[in-house]
């Protein structure tokens, strides 16, 4: 794309760079709405049909209608981590700061009397309020006013969001409201609050926090009014295809909006036919709506990744092999049981999944309660084929909580030794550990706060016996050169308390940043450091991507090292084979990898099938 001159408005020490230029322009460009008559690319172009009538043809399917398309102005941002996705949506905002159409706020059946629409909403979640306010207040002109929205003070910031040319609020803060609307309805009173303004431009932060849209956050977004809507995320697939329809639906990008459309044309050709079509068709609607560059538009320090395998004591496989024997076993079971196996099911195998994985980083240390096994005590001859079933199993579970979208198959890594519930089986809906806790009024165990970071300085205790995997980390640690610093990112609060002990013991001071992993890829700038330790392989490979990208990014001025740990011959080797299918997916769809021909092409196909069912 042509690169365009910097907004006026946009104070930066430097100025932005040459691809930032560009990315401005597309999103320019896509504000503009569909390029009907242009020479732009687009989902949708207008023409003559042989009578003189003028026709409009989807060229996604290559279906013909006779009505203009709805209007659609926006898109995703969707640049790799690391190369500055949030100032390109501010010189954006700098660049478009004056709107002064008239417009007609509309939320469902509810309609407003004519007004100018607002400033830009920006919806974070609550980890990035701050990290936003601090990026407009550098960038920014001074004129240029914000508003965070949130806490205390909400109520009395409504009346005066027309002063604001942005407001920060989070996505729970938008849900809270969206409710908060549903229940005025029948008063049918104005009630001035994020939903039932017009806004005129809309945009999500890290997006992929709506994949799932039957989520209560998602709804609440879908339902935000805004003349332009714009989703920020470097992993717009995170698990399956479904995550992007999601997004579009937000977007409201038509015909794509409508999961009978998209389940049409793009899931149902990969998931019956097995063939490209599918896939083509996602690939270049997402190339359409979508700013995607990758970090070879920048020089960046290299990035050095490695895999570094650590082996078990006897008493550690000992261990390691109960649990395993004992979830082959129930797996085993519910695969031969009759009739179609319970939820209840699913969640214990992922629970009992979870103990092998808890054992890998806690070693002979790990003392939970018991899990109910099966009383069997013999093995199925068949059982040790049968155990990679389980990816079908974890597949086949609802992955986002009903209530805040949260990743629940990371959050069952929190709870599954806790014993705190992570469903709610009456209505089938899955929710995470902070939610339930809220809902259920529970204690706060020791299990990672979904939401709210805190720091910690090291504790003074030592531990007398060490894990295998978490004696080889102290050992890499020390190894770095003096003066460079690590970040160790772990999902498992109780696993950073021996790491932190570990590292004691050596005479290696830290600093604790809790949350959860999620936390480590949303927003935080970590350049300060050139080492990355990732503790245990995730389930979602897009939580280790946004991980690094806090310390492999623009602002890093050292070549940096990422060290994967895996115990030898345990369950993480089967996850990190399970987060190779869905990185081959997430390149396939946004084109970072062609798709081949022949056998080779087939086989990108049927991986692409597994994550698709």
């Amino acid at each position: 794309s042509e690169a365009l001159g910097q907004p006026r408005n946009l104070m930066t020490e430097f100025p932005i760079l040459r691809y930032q230029k560009q990315g401005l322009r597309f999103l320019l460009d896509r504000e503009q709405g569909w390029d009907l008559g242009g020479k732009r690319e687009d989902v949708w172009k207008s023409y003559k049909d042989r009578f003189g009538w003028s026709r409009y043809k989807n060229n996604i399917n290559g279906l013909t209608q006779g009505e203009p398309p709805k209007d659609f102005r926006g898109g995703i941002s969707a640049d790799e981590m690391g190369l500055g996705k949030t100032l390109t949506m501010l010189a954006l905002t700098a660049a478009a700061r004056d709107p002064t159409a008239e417009c007609t706020c509309q939320v469902g059946e509810e309609s407003f009397e004519t007004h100018k629409p607002l400033g830009t909403l920006i919806v974070v979640p609550l980890s990035l309020l701050v990290v936003w306010d601090d990026q407009i207040e550098e960038h920014m002109a001074p004129e240029f006013k914000r508003l965070i929205y949130h806490g205390a003070t909400r109520k009395s910031s409504r009346a005066r969001f027309s002063q604001y040319d942005v407001v920060i609020t989070t996505y729970n803060v938008v849900a809270a409201e969206w409710k908060d609307f549903k229940r005025s309805r029948p008063e049918r009173s104005f009630r001035p609050n994020l939903i039932t303004s017009k806004w005129h431009r809309v945009i999500l932060d890290e997006a992929h926090m709506i994949r799932s849209p039957d989520t209560q956050n998602a709804k609440a977004v879908c339902a935000l009014d805004a003349a332009h809507r714009w989703c920020i995320t470097g992993t717009p697939l995170q698990n399956r295809t479904q995550d992007i329809f999601s997004l579009l639906k937000f977007l409201r990008v038509y015909p794509y909006d409508s999961f009978k459309v998209f389940d049409r044309d793009i899931t149902k050709p990969c998931k019956v036919q097995v063939e490209e079509r599918g896939l083509q068709m996602l690939r270049k609607l997402m190339r359409m709506v979508t700013l995607h560059r990758g970090k070879k538009v920048i020089e960046l320090p290299t990035l050095q990744e490695a895999i570094e395998e650590v082996e078990m004591t006897p008493a550690e496989q000992s261990m390691y092999e109960e649990a395993r024997d004992g979830t082959r076993r129930f797996i085993s079971d519910v695969l031969y049981s009759q009739g179609p196996a319970q939820g209840s099911s699913y969640i214990n195998a992922f629970r009992r999944v979870n103990k092998m994985r808890y054992i890998c980083n806690h070693g002979i240390q790990h003392r939970d309660r018991p899990l109910h096994p099966n009383q069997s005590s013999e093995a199925d001859d068949e059982s040790e084929g049968r155990v990679n079933e389980l990816d079908h199993i974890l597949d086949n579970l609802n992955e986002a909580c009903f209530l805040c979208g949260t990743d629940v198959t990371d959050a069952q890594e929190s709870c599954a030794m806790s014993g705190i519930p992570t469903s709610v089986e009456d209505s089938q809906q899955r929710i995470c550990v902070g939610c339930s806790r809220q809902k259920l009024q529970l204690p706060n165990n020791d299990v990672d706060d979904p939401v709210t970071p805190r720091l910690e300085t090291t504790p003074a205790d030592t531990e007398p016996l060490l894990p295998s995997k978490v004696e080889a980390i102290a050992s890499y640690v020390k190894r770095i050169p003096a003066g460079e610093k690590c970040v160790i990112f772990s999902f498992w609060t109780s696993t950073l308390d021996i790491m932190q002990r570990a590292l004691t013991n050596c005479g290696i001071s830290s600093c604790r940043y809790q949350g959860d992993m999620n936390c480590g890829g949303q927003g935080l700038n970590l350049t300060v450091a050139n080492h990355c330790i990732l503790v245990e392989p995730q389930w979602n490979p897009m939580v280790e991507e946004q991980a690094i990208a806090r310390v492999h990014r623009l602002g890093q001025s050292n070549a940096v090292s990422v060290a994967r740990f895996v115990m030898k011959g345990t369950i993480e080797r089967k996850v990190l084979e399970r987060q190779t299918r869905k990185k081959v997916l997430a390149d396939l769809v946004l084109g970072r990898e062609r798709i081949e021909e022949g056998e080779n092409g087939k086989k990108q196909l049927a991986n692409l099938m597994q994550l698709i069912y």
